[in-house]
């Protein structure tokens, strides 16, 4: 079994839920290859799943030195920092590090929410708007996904950017007029507006959809943190979705 079939069968056995067998596989790929980043990430995971914290990032720094050009281990150091309100400035320096090491387009949009929203919540809102006017608008191309374009819109409804929060809700209900989420946070951008009227006639809107699909309720996701047990892309390395 070549290296790298060793390593994606490691993030399978963790994602099942198989800590141990994860990291047996990873000591002995470790034993292999000490230095390797993506071993060490995954060694990290195993850590983090135990709740060995600091153990997590001592590993998380060793991978990022090992790869000054990897965005994700700065960008997983932030979120577990982020865990914890008396370390809220040093997830903010990892998030930070992580934006400045982005070159893939999800670590970058990735790295720049978790920038904001660091920064909202160690109340700094004019530097969380500076870091969210390097989002591209809407106009300069593909759309976003849409967990991360709502993501996106209610950081800016964080700041008091309520116009462009409504633009991005907007265009994810032109997109999929079912989007409850989307049509929630309207409702939060006309609160902000204190127009009840349109608040009212979107909340209305909202609960015939609901109806309609039989859906249990709304889920307003605030922001929603990358998972620490998704594997990373084998082309990029970042964690995405794809």
């Amino acid at each position: 079994m070549s290296f790298d079939d060793e390593l994606e069968r490691a993030w399978a056995l963790l994602e099942a839920g198989d800590e141990s067998g994860a990291r047996r596989l990873a000591e002995k790929l470790h034993g292999g290859d000490p230095g390797h980043p993506d071993v060490l990430l995954i060694q990290a995971a195993c850590c983090r799943q135990t709740g060995a914290i600091e153990e997590a990032l001592q590993l998380l720094e060793q991978a990022a030195q090992a790869d000054l050009n990897w965005a994700a281990p700065e960008i997983w150091a932030a979120e577990i920092l982020a865990e914890d309100p008396e370390r809220l400035g040093e997830a903010l320096q990892h998030a930070a590090a992580a934006l400045d090491r982005a070159e893939e387009e999800d670590e970058f949009l990735e790295a720049l929410a978790l920038k904001a929203g660091l920064e909202i919540d160690v109340g700094k809102p004019t530097a969380a708007r500076k870091t969210l006017a390097e989002l591209p608008p809407l106009q300069a191309g593909a759309a976003l996904p849409s967990a991360l374009a709502l993501d996106f819109a209610h950081l800016f409804i964080e700041v008091g950017d309520v116009d462009e929060a409504t633009q991005r809700l907007q265009a994810l209900v032109d997109a999929d007029d079912r989007d409850a989420d989307a049509w929630h946070g309207l409702g939060l951008c006309a609160e902000a507006r204190n127009d009840e009227a349109g608040k009212r006639g979107l909340g209305c809107a909202c609960w015939r959809w609901i109806q309609r699909s039989r859906w249990p309720g709304l889920s307003c996701r605030k922001r929603r943190w990358p998972r620490w047990l998704r594997p990373p892309c084998a082309s990029c390395r970042s964690g995405c979705a794809s």
